[in-house]
């Protein structure tokens, strides 16, 4: 029997798939409390779902690659539990360092929310490499028993079927692909809610050798256990093996993944990765739907370029010199001399880091997503992203 297919495009797929969410929500308020809560119960929520600081341990770890550990942090008292989140979101993890106040760096959190839940537990996966200062600093510091402090779950790398089409396309490089590793676990063997995943997933996951291909058996064994749902393409740089691509993510692979599908893309990896996507994907036949990046910023490593200054105060303090480089982020200039002010994203979208520019002028590659028009006009600049033109007078705030 033949049966005509209605497709629906654009902002009426919007309206659709929003008027589809109203059953659910209608059910959903008749199942709930008649009586009202109590007047505590409210911040009391509030303070469970997003904690200003948690207080972990490590509980396990192990290794990945050659230069890549899995950490598993559980609160650190008996009774504590993690606070919840949704899968593709990060910590901000605390990092204790000899020059001054703890250095601040996000990581993935890569196991999914419903395996977390049962272990009441985070792993985030740590990737050393040139530059890596604090990767390094982790690797040698952290064993089981050791403290950690941590932010609530945050960021923005999360599927949403209200906004996303049922293709995601996740595109990875190296330990970039935790966050994916997050939302393909969950959309396929979780305990939330199925209208609220995609329908298939495609992973292409890049790296130099296949040592490096963080999580093989597990994506391996999922590919195998959801055929329909879950494909991964593999594209090594240095040593290919029978069967995956060869060199780099390119229009092409892209592409032949899509199909005829209006995907998503999301993408996570290393600043050069990103840079060479920005110009493949101009390049592809049909454009995606939407897409998503997850970027952690600029390496540590100054870039030897031309040396400039930065005076910096503290409201209402006194100015500090700090040596700085055209190549390197506000941010990095800062934590060098051991002035480590608030910062969470180092991708310039959650604002944590914003400084008042007295003198100067910085330049963005690209302009951060979380630049407001307010910003602009107090003279706010984003550290963790802001690149110096000159040199700077700057007030951060307390850390």
């Amino acid at each position: 029997m033949k049966t005509d297919r209605i497709v629906i495009r654009g902002s009426l797929r919007d309206v659709a798939r929003t008027i589809g969410q109203l059953p659910r929500r209608n059910s959903l308020i008749r199942r709930s409390r008649p009586d009202l809560p109590d007047e505590g119960f409210i911040p009391s929520l509030a303070d469970a779902l997003h904690p200003r600081r948690q207080d972990l341990v490590v509980q396990e770890l192990r290794r990945e690659s050659p230069s890549t550990f899995t950490y598993r942090l559980a609160p650190a008292r008996d009774d504590g539990l993690i606070a919840p989140f949704r899968p593709g979101r990060y910590l901000s993890v605390e990092v204790p360092v000899a020059e001054g106040p703890p250095i601040r760096r996000p990581f993935s959190i890569c196991n999914s929310p419903t395996d977390a839940r049962r272990r009441n537990a985070y792993e985030i996966t740590v990737a050393s490499g040139p530059g890596a200062f604090i990767a390094d600093r982790i690797h040698r510091d952290w064993s089981v028993g050791t403290p950690v402090v941590a932010s609530d779950p945050q960021g923005v790398f999360t599927y949403e079927p209200l906004r996303d089409p049922g293709m995601l396309v996740g595109i990875a490089g190296g330990s970039g692909v935790t966050p994916l590793r997050s939302i393909i676990s969950e959309a396929l063997e979780g305990d939330g809610d199925p209208e609220g995943d995609p329908a298939s997933l495609i992973l292409i996951q890049g790296a130099r050798r296949a040592e490096e291909l963080l999580f093989e058996d597990e994506f391996r064994r999922l590919e195998t256990a959801y055929p329909e749902r879950f494909r991964r393409i593999c594209v090594l740089s240095e040593e290919p093996r029978e069967g995956d691509g060869r060199g780099f993510i390119d229009a092409g692979i892209i592409a032949d993944a899509m199909g005829d599908a209006e995907a998503a893309l999301f993408i996570c990896g290393p600043e050069g990765m990103h840079r060479h996507l920005d110009g493949q994907i101009p390049m592809l036949p049909r454009t995606p739907r939407r897409i998503r990046r997850e970027d952690y910023g600029r390496s540590g490593a100054p870039s030897g370029r031309s040396a400039l200054n930065i005076a910096v105060r503290r409201p209402g303090g006194p100015f500090q010199s700090i040596p700085a480089d055209s190549g390197e982020t506000v941010l990095v200039a800062l934590e060098r001399a051991g002035l480590n002010p608030p910062s969470s994203c180092r991708n310039g979208s959650c604002g944590w880091c914003r400084a008042r520019l007295l003198d100067g002028s910085v330049r963005y590659e690209p302009e951060p997503t979380g630049l407001r028009a307010g910003d602009r006009e107090r003279n706010h600049i984003h550290p963790c992203v802001a690149l110096p033109e000159d040199d700077l007078v700057l007030e951060i705030m307390e850390a």
